[in-house]
């Protein structure tokens, strides 16, 4: 045994034959399973006086910050450096090796975040999915709880990869591809049937996106605050998931995996096709503390927050930044916690109307918007606070119409002209840069289009009003990213030129091509607007030329030659009175 110093406590590493020397899961591609969605189910899920074990690669924060003392808290490693890096960085024990290891010890917690192919070691026994489980199942004190991860080979992730994925060929050396494995679990079923073969039974499941390493989305797909009545992911749930998707790097992939996560979602299929399966599983008898149905971190910025969905309301989880305010806009966190509206997603339902190319139901959705906008108006037809800062995807479609999902943002009054087209712009933007289908002509460009909206909204198109929301844009969007005064120009420089052509905010190859679909109908557009144009100049210039020879015969002719001879005395009578007015 080893002992690393860390402030005032030792830090112990127990080190085992199996241990792999040249090998690292915490540094590097994919790294340890993280996040702050993470963070916030382990503060709830975690007793503070349970004994605790950490089976695999895990963030050290995530380690760090859980509600137990350190010295209550076991770290399996298989990684020597891994080992010795954590326990310098949290001071609880670590021990490197296989799942073996800490064998003869009972844990009440056992997290498994990360799932169970980053925990046996290649310098060991090479045991399978079900092998390591059992393994690893068998720590587990009577009344214990496993919370295990589980990466879905077939997630949202891996079918629209352009390349393999990080997450499957970090162990390729050693390991089956997953989707062959036949002792892993293959779907939510098969994993509650192995875990019940082990003593444990599925307590709660979480759906993780967008990245089964790094999910900034936990969902229950069974929970009644998730979907809408109709089935729809409710509005809390579409936001959260745009969200989650807001903050990834953007790599190249085949589609656009929050579209078909999304999608899935509406059709009863989320967890067939999401990135990461978590089941909270109990070796019974055991008491549970109530958890939530929906864990969400915000995407990166000065206001962002971590928060839960328990019973039909928000709570923020502590600790919370300061409130923010920049470029006439900001936020007051204490706003965010209460009751969340029930229903679809405005945007979600106007977006599928679109789809459809059903424009009787997309004026009805777009009319229904502006009255309710016009009403939060006040007597002089400015809009604030929160109605000025909430867009499409911002809103909940209720049985009494649009909600908003969440007050706590707030700008300053804007004239209704101004607010109404910010939010119908924000939403042709997204309409041209996913390629989505629509009713309208593709060759229109993001303020064209606007001003369609605004027509179908029954409201009078103002083009000066959509140059001032894209101002107002790029305000709420800098606000919300901590931008300054540089990088907002910047933006309000890129918004402003949307059109039909530009690039899509995710860089998948399906969407890439829509966009190429796109510009080539602008261009055959142009090229049918300059045909035409070149087919009336050369009709011009025949007109011109037959005008020409009609003058030129005209002038050799007699008659004209007559004309000009009778005419001749008038022209000289007439100059000469011009000579007389001078003199």
């Amino acid at each position: 045994m080893s002992t690393v110093e860390r402030g005032r406590r030792a830090a112990a590493v127990t080190r085992t034959p199996v241990e792999m020397p040249h090998w690292s899961d915490l540094t590097g591609a994919p790294g340890p399973f993280r996040g702050r969605a993470a963070a916030a189910l382990l503060a709830l899920a975690v007793p503070a006086d349970a004994r605790v074990l950490v089976a695999g690669p895990h963030d050290p924060a995530l380690v760090a910050a859980l509600p137990v003392p350190p010295e209550r808290v076991t770290w399996l490693l298989r990684s020597r450096h891994d080992a010795l890096a954590a326990a310098a960085a949290t001071g609880v024990e670590v021990v490197c090796g296989g799942p073996e290891a800490p064998a003869g010890r009972a844990y009440d917690v056992i997290v498994a975040l990360d799932g169970l192919d980053r925990v046996v070691s290649a310098e060991g026994r090479q045991l399978g999915w079900a092998q390591a489980l059992e393994t690893v199942a068998g720590l587990l004190a009577p009344g214990g709880t496993l919370l295990l991860g589980l990466a879905n080979p077939l997630g949202v992730h891996e079918l629209t990869a352009l390349t393999p994925t990080p997450h499957e060929g970090a162990d390729r050396h050693w390991h089956a591809p997953a989707v062959t494995d036949p002792d892993r679990p293959g779907s939510p079923d098969r994993l509650d049937t192995v875990l019940a073969r082990d003593g444990l039974s599925v307590r709660r499941r979480w759906l993780g996106y967008p990245d089964p390493v790094a999910p900034a989305l936990l969902l229950d797909p069974q929970a009644g605050a998730v979907q809408a009545a109709d089935g729809e992911p409710s509005g809390a749930v579409s936001a959260a998931l745009a969200d989650a998707w807001a903050g990834e790097p953007g790599a190249p992939t085949l589609g656009d995996p929050h579209a078909l996560a999304a999608d899935a979602l509406a059709n009863g299929l989320g967890a067939a096709f999401a990135p990461l399966w978590l089941v909270l599983a109990v070796r019974e008898p055991a008491d549970l503390p109530e958890l939530p149905e929906l864990v969400a971190a915000e995407p990166a910025g000065p206001a962002a927050v971590t928060w839960t969905l328990r019973g039909g309301a928000r709570e923020v989880v502590p600790p919370a930044p300061a409130d923010v305010a920049a470029f006439g806009v900001g936020r007051d966190l204490s706003l965010l916690a209460g009751p969340v509206p029930a229903g679809p997603g405005f945007a979600r339902v106007l977006r599928d109307a679109c789809r459809r190319r059903d424009t009787p139901r997309v004026r009805r959705l777009l009319i229904a918007y502006a009255d309710w906008l016009r009403g939060h108006a006040d007597e002089r037809g400015l809009v604030g606070g929160a109605y000025a800062c909430t867009g499409l995807d911002g809103l909940v479609l209720t049985g009494d119409g649009p909600a908003v999902l969440d007050r706590s943002w707030f700008a300053g009054e804007r004239p209704y002209p101004v607010v109404l087209a910010r939010t119908l712009r924000r939403f042709a933007v997204d309409l041209l840069t996913r390629g989505a289908v629509h009713p309208w002509p593709d060759t229109l460009d993001a303020d064209a289009l606007t001003l369609v909206l605004t027509g179908a909204a029954g409201q009078r198109p103002d083009p000066d009003a959509v140059a001032q929301a894209v101002a107002f844009e790029a305000d709420l969007r800098a606000a919300r990213a901590g931008l300054d005064r540089t990088g907002r120009d910047e933006l309000a420089r890129r918004l402003a030129a949307v059109d039909a052509g530009t690039p899509p905010d995710v860089a998948a190859y399906q969407e890439l091509l829509l966009a190429h679909r796109r510009l080539r109908t602008e261009l055959e557009h142009a090229r049918g607007v300059t045909a035409r144009t070149d087919q009336q100049r050369r009709a011009a210039e025949d007109a011109l030329r037959g005008a020409r020879r009609t003058a030129a015969q005209l002038r050799g002719s007699a008659s004209f030659r007559l004309g000009r001879a009778l005419l001749a005395p008038a022209r000289w009578a007439r100059a000469a009175v011009r000579r007389l007015r001078r003199n």
